[in-house]
């Protein structure tokens, strides 16, 4: 978000007095998690983003929430049952929040001796009684709670594989506390929530299970499991035994599935590197649905609304269980620009991932410079002034110090093979 100094500033005045609000840069960005909650009014939406959290109403525009988070690099996000919400950051850091993500609390890590990013979220089907939740780490293992959130401890017992990458609760404990774990290295079981686990006979080449979704009727639900490897495979048994059932993408790993109630049948969702996916045979057959999202990171949803966070191109939203999508980004700022500069007659707007932004017009509308996309990821950037003009340097991690002297039309390699950190 960028912030325009109207006049001159005077000692004693607001800051308020003195900024307007510009807008963002540009709209979107990389959406990590979602999670969604339907109310009688509309269902609300909450993404991750390296920005912080932001949440949509139904309606309008996405809204940042960052009071209480003590890292705006935000990981995972779950609802729990009775609307508490839980948030992972890269940091290791759990949070959660009681009043619809407004603000948010940090919870307490016993016995941590370091931390590893969150990956992923799961919580009891009766969280609001008996307050239970796990957190998936990448490398870390396991982290269970069972006073909502507050406090939580180390849950490893017989998990071999710490690089979690997916969790699991089932809809009905009455009878076992059936949670499962992706990981790494394949697929682990445990039916006493999550206390202690249990590796599943994976008979399949592609070991790393990077999503878990469930469908059915809660007492008999039917399990399946993506992979990075693009294949989605299908349990009945509570997920002791499994079985192939089809690619959504060949060669695109699976990143996230979504079950849909439709009518009568089911609609199974897959996010892919390629896109969105659907399948109404119980992940047998595929057909895209959305290739303009591009790579799809997470996907949530509440009864026929399904929204897909992807890598830089936000928030879409299905109105129809999947079938047809659009945008949903609107206000959503959740691009990692981290350098402001000035240049002769404009300002610059550096990102390591979103590359270089410029505005002509004093911050109010931004234009990406095209050609650096190429070379991305980047270090930093300098604005001097030479001979021939503006003279632009960035330096990029894979290429070198770039110079352009037109504008950012074209670049020229005036130092390959280094990754300079700073320009003076």
């Amino acid at each position: 978000m960028i912030s325009k100094q109207m006049g001159r500033w005077r000692p004693g005045s607001a800051p308020a007095e003195n900024w307007e609000k510009l807008g963002p840069v540009a709209a979107g960005g990389s959406v990590f998690d979602l999670t969604a909650l339907a109310t009688p009014r509309f269902t609300h939406i909450w993404a991750a983003t390296s920005c912080g959290i932001f949440r949509h109403r139904g309606q309008g525009n996405w809204q940042q929430h960052l009071a209480g988070l003590s890292t705006p690099l935000i990981s995972s996000l779950h609802t729990a049952h009775g609307g508490v919400l839980l948030a992972g950051g890269m940091n290791g850091e759990l949070f959660r929040s009681l009043n619809g993500g407004e603000s948010w609390e940090r919870a307490t890590l016993l016995h941590a001796a370091s931390l590893a990013p969150i990956t992923c979220l799961a919580s009891s089907p009766t969280f609001d009684r008996d307050g239970i939740a796990l957190a998936g780490t990448e490398g870390g293992g396991i982290w269970r709670t069972e006073d909502s959130g507050r406090r939580w401890l180390p849950a490893n017992f017989g998990l071999v594989d710490q690089s979690v990458q997916a969790l699991l609760c089932s809809a009905d404990w009455s009878k076992q506390e059936l949670t499962l774990a992706g990981t790494s290295e394949g697929l682990f079981r445990s039916t006493n929530g999550g206390r202690a686990w249990r590796e599943v006979d994976w008979p399949f080449p592609d070991l790393a299970i990077s999503s878990l979704a469930a469908a059915g009727d809660p007492a008999s639900q039917t399990y399946y499991a993506g992979t990075e490897e693009g294949f989605v495979y299908v349990s009945n048994d509570d997920g002791r035994a499994w079985k192939r059932a089809g690619q959504p993408s060949p060669g695109s790993p699976v990143n996230a599935l979504h079950a849909v109630q439709a009518g009568q049948g089911l609609a199974l969702l897959a996010g892919t590197t390629d896109g969105i996916f659907l399948s109404a045979d119980g992940g047998t057959t595929w057909r895209p649905v959305c290739s303009e999202v591009g790579a799809v990171l997470s996907l949530a949803g509440a009864g026929p609304l399904v929204v897909a966070g992807s890598y830089d191109s936000g928030v879409w939203q299905s109105d129809d269980g999947g079938q047809s999508w659009r945008p949903l980004s609107q206000g959503l700022a959740a691009r990692g620009l981290a350098r402001l500069l000035l240049g002769e007659g404009s300002f610059y707007a550096l990102g390591p991932n979103e590359g270089v932004w410029r505005s002509c017009d004093c911050g109010r509308s931004w234009e990406k410079i095209e050609p650096l996309a190429a070379h991305l990821p980047l270090s930093t950037l300098a604005v001097a002034q030479g001979e021939e003009g503006e003279v632009l340097l960035a330096s990029s991690v894979m290429s070198g110090l770039l110079r352009s002297t037109d504008g950012g039309a074209t670049w020229q390699a005036v130092q390959e093979g280094c990754d300079i950190l700073a320009i003076l």
